[in-house]
């Protein structure tokens, strides 16, 4: 019997790609063949294309959303940080510096500087500063603006979310809720937050039953 061939536009269900794995047709390590210049995607695959040249190689599991069709890999694009090669959304800004990012540790811990919350069941973020970091920071200008950017499960190369949130509004508010736009995000196995450091300290707590 002869081996499928798999093309950008094939979308497979999920029952024949774990299939597929099993019998070993698809190798664990996909290629992600892009435009240089520009950074877009030209195809996901499992083959060598000869006719491109620019590719990096991802594991399955971080492009599976892809090969079921589930995200489209035109909204995504490549970026180059001097030695770090990232995939992100394409709404995500080029201008970070991704070396500088932090991965936020995943703890029921409430003592952290700012607190992030996912609540899986109603599909929101929750983000919380501590109330005597918050007093604190009355007294400066709050005019800055701090973004969070949503991972494969602890996995700063792979960027498909991005969460900009004012100071002003951390400090105002008890909590800042922010809707999920992804199923992905619903998912704990599958999501991390990185972020550029502002705060000394960060948590993640994942929350199964909560009221938004």
């Amino acid at each position: 019997m002869e081996d499928e061939i798999l093309h950008e536009d094939d979308v497979l269900s999920e029952d024949a790609i774990i299939q597929a794995h099993n019998l070993g047709i698809i190798d664990n390590n996909y290629l992600i063949y892009f435009d240089k210049s520009s950074g877009a995607i030209l195809s996901i695959t499992n083959e060598e294309r000869p006719n491109l040249d620019s590719f990096i190689k991802m594991p399955y599991d971080d492009v599976k959303l892809f090969l079921e069709g589930k995200q489209n890999f035109n909204d995504f694009k490549i970026v180059f940080e001097k030695d770090q090669i990232t995939l992100v959304s394409a709404k995500v800004s080029t201008d970070i510096n991704f070396n500088s990012l932090v991965l936020v540790p995943v703890s029921d811990s409430v003592d952290s500087s700012l607190l992030i919350e996912n609540h899986v069941d109603v599909k929101h973020w929750a983000f919380k500063i501590r109330d005597d970091v918050k007093v604190g920071l009355k007294q400066k200008i709050l005019d800055v603006t701090l973004d969070f950017y949503i991972s494969t499960y602890q996995n700063k190369n792979f960027i498909f979310r991005t969460i900009s949130i004012t100071l002003d509004e951390l400090v105002k508010k008890d909590k800042v809720f922010i809707p999920h736009e992804f199923d992905i995000e619903s998912d704990k196995t599958q999501v991390s937050i990185v972020t550029k450091k502002f705060f000394d300290t960060y948590n993640l707590r994942i929350l199964n039953e909560s009221k938004v």
